[in-house]
């Protein structure tokens, strides 16, 4: 059985050389309205989920291997006062909050 660390590699492998692939996150917790979502872009990402806001983020993919708890290790640097207010929110919260990662497959109209 192939790991998704695999298939992830080969469909990255046989995408067009025009595509490009964008990171978003997407935070939720009962104390923001809406969700702050941010997109490893220079633009803006507009999606059926809603629209992503540009921010440079770094991530550690978690290694999906059965039987484990994957971690998703995200590193922020500069934050900007509206994510620095929705993460204040959150530290605040006592109820959950859900972060949600999601990579998009894009055509690069640039070239």
């Amino acid at each position: 059985m192939a790991t998704f660390d695999a298939a992830w590699a080969e469909a990255n492998a046989y995408a067009p050389s025009d595509t490009i692939f964008i990171d978003t996150l997407e935070i939720t917790n009962a104390l923001l309205s809406p969700p702050i979502r941010v997109c490893n872009s220079f633009e803006q990402l507009a999606t059926g989920e809603g629209t992503f806001l540009p921010f440079y983020f770094e991530l550690d993919l978690p290694q999906i291997e059965p039987g484990s708890v994957p971690q998703l290790i995200i590193k922020i640097g500069n934050i900007n006062k509206d994510l620095r207010e929705g993460l204040r929110k959150i530290k605040q919260a006592t109820g959950a909050t859900q972060v949600r990662y999601r990579r998009y497959r894009m055509t690069d109209t640039a070239t």
